[in-house]
């Protein structure tokens, strides 16, 4: 469909009888939102993907940590592949708790 929200209503005209209208009643319902986010550029995908990264390294910590724990890992998972990241640095910071 491209950028063209306006196929959209073709594509469910076609499909509303077909083997996939449940996907299509869901799409009628939130019919103005998807048009929306076809129609424009603007996407949370990398907040969104950060937020599933962090709750993925709280759930592997859960219970077994503390918040400086949390604090470490988080800063090792979100900063590797920055240009300044310095795991001396941050052994530096262990020894300070």
């Amino acid at each position: 469909m491209g950028k063209d929200s306006n196929q959209l209503d073709g594509f469910i005209k076609s499909y509303e009888t077909s083997y996939i209208k449940g996907f299509v009643e869901g799409i009628k319902k939130d019919i103005d939102l998807i048009k929306n986010a076809i129609s424009h550029n603007v996407s949370s995908g990398f907040v969104e993907g950060n937020n599933n990264k962090f709750k993925l390294v709280k759930r592997i910590l859960y219970g077994k940590s503390n918040l400086v724990n949390l604090f470490k890992k988080c800063y090792v998972t979100f900063q590797l592949k920055s240009t300044n990241f310095s795991l001396q640095k941050l052994l530096k910071v262990n020894a300070l708790y």
